[in-house]
């Protein structure tokens, strides 16, 4: 008895502790994603293509974040329900993970075709991907990212589905779009950067040989500097996407494991950690790659702190 006693007070402490650490993580990134969010929406320079998906990105994570405090907070004894709202609740917050993901992934394949259109076709991208299109394929992207969230709770409330927690054990036919999505996307995103490391490759070859002829040399830089500022922001997708690609891989491959060999719940636990971390970094990549933002950053807190003093003084 000591000793079933003893076992479930080590039990219960460490998912108190896991419980700490996903909530103190997903506060930290709703409130780097809100920043960046508010940052973009008040700056004039950041209303880009770029900088509009990045926003949309941020509130893909906030949902996401949403999903695991509630889902740390029902496995806590603190958070008790009735047992219909408990499975409805339990339901959508699959929903939202899941649905989340795809949403990302979807993203993820988007950005990548945007990039190399933008890239390849400059005068084609100004003149077709208006800033209002931008808006509509997001538009398109969240609708179908939230229909596809909403469907547990209509579909997985009956209690066949909660005889095993349904957040590790998933049905089949659902987790299914995800991991189509994922190969589909994965395979559109790499076919594109590949593109654009070609074209970049083309571009630079063809820029040395008309450096070494031409004698315009103020031109020459001008069209060199909008190459680079071009793909600065490739670079920092492209990263993204390897860490992205890096970071969920490992929660799908667990996932499609679980329904051959039964996984144990710690390395559940392991891979939505790895998978929250991924949302953790978005904004820091974009912080530290996207100059204009951190500019932006910077002085926004100065003058919250300009007006900090200004009231204790």
């Amino acid at each position: 008895m000591d000793s079933n006693n003893t076992h479930d007070y080590v039990e219960i402490s460490v998912y108190s502790v896991i419980t700490c650490f996903v909530l103190a993580v997903s506060c930290v990134i709703i409130c780097e994603s809100v920043l960046v969010i508010v940052i973009i929406c008040r700056t004039t320079n950041l209303h880009t293509n770029t900088d509009i998906i990045v926003a949309s990105l941020c509130a893909n994570d906030i949902l996401l974040c949403m999903a695991y405090i509630v889902h740390a907070l029902m496995s806590t004894v603190v958070f008790r329900t009735d047992q219909l709202i408990n499975k409805s609740v339990t339901s959508l917050v699959l929903g939202i993970a899941f649905g989340t993901t795809f949403t990302s992934f979807m993203h993820m394949g988007f950005v990548s075709v945007d990039r190399f259109i933008f890239i390849s076709h400059p005068f084609y991208y100004i003149k077709n991907m208006t800033r209002e299109r931008n808006f509509k394929v997001l538009l398109a992207l969240w609708i179908t990212g939230l229909v596809y969230m909403i469907i547990p709770v209509f579909v997985y409330t009956d209690s066949k589905y909660h005889q095993q927690l349904i957040l590790t054990n998933p049905p089949f036919e659902y987790t299914c779009v995800v991991y189509i999505t994922f190969i589909i996307n994965t395979f559109i995103a790499s076919t594109c950067y590949f593109k654009i490391a070609r074209v970049a490759f083309h571009h630079n070859k063809a820029s040395n040989v008309r450096r070494l002829h031409s004698t315009n040399g103020n031109g020459e830089i001008a069209l060199s500097l909008n190459r680079q500022a071009a793909m600065k922001s490739v670079k920092f997708f492209a990263v993204t996407f390897g860490l992205h690609l890096a970071l969920s891989s490992p929660m799908l491959i667990v996932s499609a494991i679980n329904f051959v060999i039964e996984v144990p719940n710690y390395v559940f636990v392991l891979k939505s950690f790895v998978y929250l971390v991924n949302s953790l970094m978005n904004c820091l990549i974009y912080a530290f790659m996207r100059k204009a933002f951190l500019k932006t950053l910077r002085s926004t807190i100065a003058d919250g702190l300009k007006c900090c003093f200004r009231r204790t003084h």
